[in-house]
């Protein structure tokens, strides 16, 4: 996995492996070249033997660059991607945009030039497509420089490997910020407002001349944006439009039959991706798949990096007939898919439930059909997918002209960094003030947005309340170690706030690393299905932040014993890998017994739905249970009221007329007092009742109102 921290330890391995090199330079067959070349060839191996230090090393590798071109020597020259070899600031010398609908070549021709040039930087949405660009560039880069490619690194969030390659696919919020060529890929996800802030910072990286080559990839809707942000150069800018190499057609007519469908489907060894966006679905539909004789599997959001891969290399080598999974193809994964299915066109965004955008199903769809070949697109109607959606969609995938991609591309969304905040107060601020210097740039942005002669009048503010929820959590003084001289600092805690860690995660992984505290994790045999899943995401989240706080693994008393830091991480990077491969084991089970119930075992039945966890009769049991226990509670509440309601008598003979209701407005100035309850017997009922409410589907505001009347009426302690 390649979690661990730079250390010296890890700066021995490197400068080891730099040694390598050479002496593998020097011994490479020689090619056709000049003498005094061979003797550099020569001169420069032995310095970098007898080097100390990689800067040493490095530095003796750059001086080759004025006396020789030799392709031995190509690995040595590329810098780390921690000092990339920086363009002069002012322009790039040249940009070329790649725009067009899915399935139309435009990050082959991007990645073709990367591998050319052998030195940048792919920069994507995912990194299963980080991944899957990984390999696709290795191959590239084998048949232009033969035996001795430049290696090409992977770096996400949860994983790298060879973060120093001269070549470095990675996803977007780690890219590095300036080197010789960037390819940037859905350039459309700069709107987006959680995370688009990622493609403007490489934007803005790339139009000031931080990268000396720039290709961007994305849909003919974002041309527009594009060339503002090129403006002043727009002459140098050159756009191809890239045309869709096959036909996507939308079935209209439902699959009435699933199984049979996908029957006919394996006989015509057409491959097949179902798209649903819950869990139970996914695994649901995969279990009907499997029924039907297909060899099907899946991937949704819980699976870990390793388990995932293993289902996308299972989709390539042509080991599947049927893959179901989320929305995660239409971010740029290409499998050899003939055929989409969209069982749900509603996904939980965070927030809320809500249907698809036009654009994002277009993305998905969109993927069906290879090369040449046509694609199909088809609806289950059982589940609730949206025709009038999906028609959109498939128009949007095939590029015909219309108004159905409905992202808007006006503005690319802009986060502030440090640096930034810093330059708006004087100073770097500190932990206390940073959530107001943090709302101080955004109203600065949109004051100087408002300007029209700025020059960034392209760019708009992006979701900073996570941001902002993060840096109250870090502002907290219980996060503020005994010791202050260990306190960690606004660079290191801003570094913290910004960190691609889940919500549910990040408290503890704050204040472990706010507090120098280890974070200790169990067995994870005795964990299954889910339980299993959000352990191996925790330990990714804690993985992820040691890199820049390995206290987190060891305690604050080890962390500055470099073979201790680099044990703990390979001890939990082991963790990862089992419990990655313990999910990925047990996904075929799961898809089995998914449609079982949970309770009692047996099979849930034709009619049940996709998303139930228990059968008609468990249901049915449970709904009599609570029923039964609702009816128990409504009687007992009602002799509790009766008790405490004051005597009535004899208003038939008085005059017949009943008295004033006791508990009305304005009845008595001092109701009667009932008999009080004590704390515990008012919790119990208290909790039997919201237990009643909840079976009958009553809103809670009557609980409270009874409540209150009750506590009312009863004699103060």
């Amino acid at each position: 996995m390649g979690f661990g921290a730079a250390s010296p330890a890890e700066a021995r391995a490197k400068l080891e492996k730099l040694k390598l090199e050479a002496t593998a330079a020097a011994a490479a067959p020689p090619t056709p070249s000049k003498p005094e070349d061979e003797d550099a060839v020569a001169r420069l191996a032995q310095k970098i033997l007898r080097s100390s230090s990689i800067e040493e090393a490095r530095q003796h590798a750059r001086e080759a660059t004025n006396t020789t071109n030799d392709p031995r020597l190509a690995p040595l020259f590329q810098s780390p991607s921690k000092g990339r070899d920086k363009a002069t600031p002012g322009w790039p010398e040249s940009v070329e945009m790649y725009l067009g609908p899915t399935n139309s070549g435009k990050t082959h021709r991007s990645l073709d030039f990367l591998a050319k040039i052998g030195s940048g930087c792919y920069a994507g949405p995912l990194r299963a497509l980080a991944w899957e660009v990984r390999h696709s560039v290795e191959a590239r880069a084998k048949k232009v420089w033969g035996e001795h490619p430049p290696t090409v690194g992977l770096w996400t969030g949860e994983e790298s490997r060879d973060p120093d390659a001269p070549v470095l696919c990675c996803t977007a919020e780690v890219a590095p910020s300036h080197g010789n060529v960037l390819v940037l890929d859905e350039a459309h996800w700069c709107a987006d407002p959680q995370r688009g802030h990622a493609w403007t910072r490489l934007l803005l990286a790339a139009r000031s001349g931080r990268y000396r080559h720039v290709r961007i990839c994305g849909p003919v809707q974002s041309e527009p944006l594009l060339r503002r942000v090129f403006e002043k150069h727009e002459h140098a800018v050159t756009v191809h439009r890239t045309q869709r190499r096959s036909r996507l057609h939308f079935e209209r007519d439902p699959i009435a039959d699933f199984p049979a469908f996908l029957q006919q489907a394996k006989s015509e060894r057409r491959f097949v991706a179902v798209v649903a966006f819950s869990r139970a679905a996914v695994l649901s539909l995969a279990g009907i798949a499997r029924k039907a004789g297909a060899r099907a599997s899946v991937i949704f959001g819980k699976l870990p990096p390793e388990a995932r891969r293993k289902q996308l290399d299972d989709a390539l080598a042509g080991r599947l007939d049927v893959l179901v999974c989320t929305d995660v193809i239409g971010h740029g994964i290409n499998l050899p898919l003939d055929d989409v299915v969209f069982a749900e066109t509603k996904k939980f965004d965070g927030t809320q439930r809500r249907d698809l955008y036009v654009w994002e199903a277009a993305q998905v769809a969109g993927r069906a059909g290879r090369d040449e070949l046509p694609g199909r697109c088809w609806y289950l109607p059982r589940y609730g997918a949206n025709v009038k959606l999906l028609t959109k969609a498939v128009k949007a995938a095939n590029g015909d002209p219309g108004d159905g991609f409905d992202l808007d591309l006006s503005k690319a969304v802009l986060a502030p960094d440090l640096s930034a905040l810093t330059q708006l107060t004087g100073s770097v601020p500190s932990i206390l003030l940073l959530p107001k210097c943090v709302t101080q740039w955004r109203d600065e942005l949109q004051r100087s947005l408002n300007d029209s002669d700025d020059p960034l009048d392209w760019v708009k503010s992006g979701d900073i309340d996570e941001l902002q929820r993060r840096l109250d959590i870090l502002r907290n003084s219980s996060l503020v170690p005994d010791d202050v001289r260990k306190a960690l600092s606004a660079s290191d805690l801003w570094h913290l706030a910004r960190l691609p860690v889940r919500e549910q995660h990040f408290e503890a992984v704050a204040r472990a690393a706010c507090l120098g505290e280890q974070v200790v994790f169990g067995s994870l045999d005795s964990l299954v299905d889910e339980q299993l899943e959000d352990e191996v995401q925790r330990l990714g989240d804690v993985l992820m932040a040691s890199r820049r706080f390995p206290a987190i693994l060891v305690g604050d008393d080890a962390v500055d014993e470099d073979d201790a830091c680099l044990a703990a991480v390979a001890c939990h990077e082991a963790l990862y890998l089992y419990g990655s491969r313990l999910i990925g084991h047990g996904v075929g089970r799961q898809i089995d017994d998914a449609h079982l119930c949970k309770v009692c075992g047996q099979p849930k039945g034709p009619n049940s739905k996709i998303k139930d966890r228990q059968c008609r009769r468990c249901f049915a049991i449970q709904d009599r249970e609570a029923a039964q226990a609702a009816r128990q509670l409504a009687r007992q509440y009602a002799r509790v009221q009766a008790r405490s309601q004051p005597p009535q008598l004899g208003y038939a003979l008085s005059g017949g007329q009943p008295p004033p209701q006791p508990y009305a407005a304005g009845a008595f100035a001092s109701p009667p007092a009932p008999p009080a309850m004590s704390v515990g017997d008012r919790a119990r009922l208290r909790a039997q009742q919201e237990a009643a409410a909840r079976v009958r589907g009553l809103p809670p505001e009557l609980l409270r109102d009874a409540e209150s009347a009750r506590a009312s009426r009863e004699p103060s302690a």
